[in-house]
């Protein structure tokens, strides 16, 4: 086994920067509770953001939610306001006291010339905010918007899909929502014929997937239609996309396609002829507009205010019908436990349903990696209470429980795989505590739980506990250090507190201790974040031979054994003292098993081969008897380096980026794979209503081997112009182009792809 001396050195460096400088500015604190400093001027730039490291996936949908809705700085709570990137909490509580002392904010800029903000941070958060009227005698009672989009691609053979989203504002504070979309790729229902289980072909199709109706004034709120929800710390119940939940709001968000979709997603099973699949349609296309599932009900909320004391509850009620990935399924009339290797433990194939003058029809053609819409209703219920005590605290309590079924597919009985989100057997739930103390400049928050399942082979439910403090010594400069514990059984799938990405069983809040620092800091001339996260799997995650007798099984899978601990740190840190040029430098690390850090093991047959770090498992010897798979043990470390040039302020900037990566492979004995990745973004504003933006990224993966992974150039050119502030315009044409020499590039029609984007919204 061997261990890189680079590798030991940029580790090192790695953990000095964090560290180093996390203890340099403790004394002045420095958190945010986003990954980097947010700087953004459209909902693309989130995109770009995720795309290059900056921010997870799970950030990227907070920010996206928001960017569409917009938080309104004249209503929203200050949870609500705390969601907005690069403010501490001292800049919320400043600007909740000059929305109070004002008597509402009636332009943003009015919060800069009451030194509420100064004017680079109000420019960050200005894509994500909005101000209803306060202007006395010009409350506008009617109001609302219409957005319209479409995507295509010269790879196309079909019509492009496409959104429409409705908002409306109507007398006596009532608010409806519509969201239309128009879908492709998209099979219509499962149903079972012959004992076999069908769908037909997806085909072009109209879907409302989200609605709601709305009402509130100051002390209650009602909401019918699709909604999310969270409270706390977002242990016991939050299937909002908010990091800091607390009660509803409307749901009618939605995802754009960033990349081409296979076109073809079926499977020869027993098929052994020449005929295409698909009739003939190969290759890839446009991917379909998509939206995440939350819940479809009624939820209500009310307050009570008495002296000192505020008493705040919340009631919901849902009943929507979900879909699913395929391979999430098992029959319970084949399988009694779908732990087992058993075959009949694998999900049941979904032929694919053809006219008989189809030249495949009766040829046991399958649908293959499919969500299959509208398989499972889920009926979900539950509350919070809260008692807020004036500025000192707050103590709540949440609880949900929930129940899903399977349309009768007779002879199949559907449930959930074991590595399913959702626990299988039956209902589950959970019930749990929160609180908080503001002392100063000191915050505690803490949630306690206590989830409940009907999985056969379990203890019937988990416990898990998080803890959060922060710290703030001033209005520019935060700490925040996160502790969790959620254990091997705390199994609740609609928990979403904070946790590693990688999952037990479907949950990544789940067999989980763990510790995260994060801070942020805006000095004069700099701007620092960071985060330090380190954690461990307190139980064994054994997988057994099922099909043997109990007293002769032997474990076939310990990927996750206990004891084995992570660590990932990340740092950032930006000059800004010039207006002209601002360079930034960041590193991250991540090691997905602290005890192990070599670069190659002996697998089972006695072969050294490299360790992996970003997919896959590693097949390592137990003993003389036993061979076992665990989760890749490798690292990864990233440097960049990079600024933001602004000739002309606010019209003409640019940012340019370089990032290299050094990570564990398979193929790489003695040494890391390195991947590069260059970008130049460009934005230009030469009057206020229109908007040029263009970006171009080189990608070079494995840059030692042009035949393993990917080589690509790609540029976007996207334009935007508002009209008499009502009317907003956004055209973007996407390049791609594949420069490696791997197996599938070279059989490609063409190495180049060409997409579009068109999107339109009005105000009224």
């Amino acid at each position: 086994m061997t261990s890189n001396p680079l590798a030991r050195r940029l580790r090192s460096l790695a953990a000095a920067m964090a560290v180093g400088t996390a203890a340099l500015y403790s004394s002045q604190a420095s958190a945010v509770q986003y990954e980097s400093e947010i700087d953004i001027s459209s909902e693309q730039d989130l995109y770009d953001l995720q795309l290059e490291g900056d921010i997870s996936e799970e950030t990227l949908e907070t920010l996206l939610a928001m960017f569409q809705s917009g938080i309104d700085l004249n209503t929203a709570s200050p949870e609500e306001i705390y969601e907005l990137p690069n403010l501490t909490y001292e800049h919320v509580n400043a600007i909740i006291a000059y929305r109070k002392s004002a008597h509402g904010i009636e332009k943003p800029e009015s919060l800069v010339a009451a030194g509420v903000l100064d004017e680079k941070l109000l420019l960050q958060i200005l894509p994500f905010i909005s101000l209803s009227d306060v202007s006395k005698g010009k409350k506008k009672y009617v109001g609302g918007s219409v957005k319209y989009g479409l995507a295509a691609s010269t790879d196309d053979t079909k019509a492009p899909p496409m959104y429409a989203r409705l908002r409306l504002k109507a007398p006596f504070n009532i608010q409806g929502g519509l969201l239309l979309m128009t879908t492709r790729n998209m099979i219509k229902k499962v149903y079972s014929e012959d004992d076999l289980l069908w769908a037909d072909r997806p085909g072009y199709s109209l879907h409302v997937p989200k609605y709601y109706v709305q009402w509130k004034n100051s002390n209650f709120k009602v909401i019918a239609g699709t909604y999310r929800i969270g409270f706390g710390e977002r242990l016991t119940l939050d299937n909002s996309t908010k990091s800091n939940p607390n009660g509803f709001y409307a749901d009618d968000a939605y995802n754009t396609p960033q990349d081409l979709a296979a076109a073809c997603k079926e499977s020869k099973g027993d098929y052994s002829g020449t005929e295409e699949l698909c009739n003939g349609v190969q290759g890839v296309e446009t991917g379909d507009y998509t939206w995440s599932h939350g819940f479809r009900g009624v939820a209500a909320s009310g307050k009570l205010e008495l002296p000192d004391v505020e008493l705040n509850g919340t009631v919901f009620i849902s009943y929507e019908d979900k879909s699913i990935y395929q391979y999430e399924l098992y029959d319970t009339e084949a399988c009694e436990d779908p732990h087992s290797s058993s075959k009949d433990c694998k999900t049941p194939p979904i032929y694919v349903a053809l006219d008989e003058n189809d030249d495949l029809y009766g040829s046991g053609i399958k649908h293959s990696y499919r969500t299959l819409p509208s398989m499972f209703r889920e009926l979900a219920g539950g509350g919070n209470a809260t008692i807020k005590i004036g500025h000192t605290g707050f103590v709540g309590v949440t609880g949900y429980g929930a129940k899903s079924t399977f349309d009768d597919l007779s002879p199949y009985k559907l449930d959930f795989q074991e590595w399913s989100r959702i626990p299988y057997g039956g209902p589950y739930g959970a019930i749990g505590l929160n609180g908080g103390v503001y002392l100063n400049k000191v915050s505690l928050f803490a949630e306690f739980a206590r989830s409940f399942d009907s999985m056969p082979d379990g203890k019937g439910g988990g416990y898990g506990v998080v803890q959060r403090t922060v710290y703030n010594p001033s209005k520019k400069q935060e700490l925040e250090l996160t502790i969790r514990y959620y254990d091997r059984d705390f199994a609740n799938p609609y928990s979403r507190a904070t946790a590693a990405a990688d999952e037990y069983d479907g949950n990544r809040g789940r067999n989980e201790f763990g510790l995260r620092l994060r801070y942020y800091g805006r000095l004069p001339d700099w701007v620092f974040s960071g985060q330090a996260d380190w954690w461990m799997w307190p139980h064994d995650a054994l997988t057994y031979d099922k099909d043997l007798p109990e007293g002769e099984r032997t474990v076939v899978d310990n990927s996750m054994p206990k004891g084995t601990s992570h660590l990932n740190l990340k740092t950032r840190v930006q000059f800004v003292g010039f207006d002209l040029v601002q360079p930034w430098l960041s590193f991250e690390y991540r090691n997905r098993d602290l005890g192990f850090n070599d670069n190659s093991y002996e697998n089972s047959k006695g072969e050294l081969v490299g360790s992996c770090y970003d997919a896959g498992s590693e097949y390592v010897k137990l003993s003389d008897e036993a061979d076992a798979s665990v989760k890749c043990r490798g690292q990864f470390y990233r440097a960049g380096i990079g600024t933001k040039i602004e000739p002309l302020k606010k019209q003409l900037w640019f940012d340019l980026r370089y990032q290299h990566e050094f990570l564990n492979d398979k193929k790489y004995v003695d040494e890391l794979r390195q991947d590069v990745i260059f970008s130049l973004g460009a934005t230009y504003k030469p009057i206020p209503e229109l908007n040029i933006r263009a970006r171009f990224r080189y990608l070079f993966e494995d840059i030692k081997d042009n035949e393993a992974k990917e080589q690509s150039i790609w540029a976007y050119l996207a334009v935007g112009y508002k009209l008499m502030k009502l009317y907003t315009f956004n055209l973007r044409y996407d390049f791609y182009h594949y420069l490696d020499d791997r197996k599938a590039t070279i059989e490609k029609d063409s190495r180049s792809q060409h997409r579009f984007r068109f999107d339109f919204e009005a105000k009224f």
